[in-house]
């Protein structure tokens, strides 16, 4: 993991596997807007990872911080695994 971009409670964005990740916040009236992005190369993964396992395991992710940052207990990960693999099949059917 390379770190590419850093800016003290603005952004920051660092190399994942040949994938870049950034996060980047933004005031958003009296809230602050995370802004996750990730760029993944056609040829990401390997045996045991691709790209839909990879988004797959951001939005869990994405929920889970949500959660704690809304002062709530992080959720049990294993029905947002489900449930985000479901959707992103049904999507990527359509393509």
């Amino acid at each position: 993991m390379v770190l590419l971009d850093y800016r003290e409670n603005q952004k920051i964005a660092y190399t994942w596997d040949s994938a870049t990740v950034s996060f980047t916040l933004s005031q958003l009236e009296n809230q602050t807007l995370i802004t996750f992005e990730e760029r993944i190369p056609e040829d990401f993964g390997n045996e045991f990872a691709n790209a839909q396992k990879d988004i797959t395991g951001w939005l869990v992710q994405n929920e889970c911080i949500k959660k704690v940052l809304e002062g709530q207990e992080p959720p049990v990960r294993q029905p947002l695994q489900e449930k985000w693999r479901t959707f992103l099949e049904l999507e990527l059917e359509g393509l």
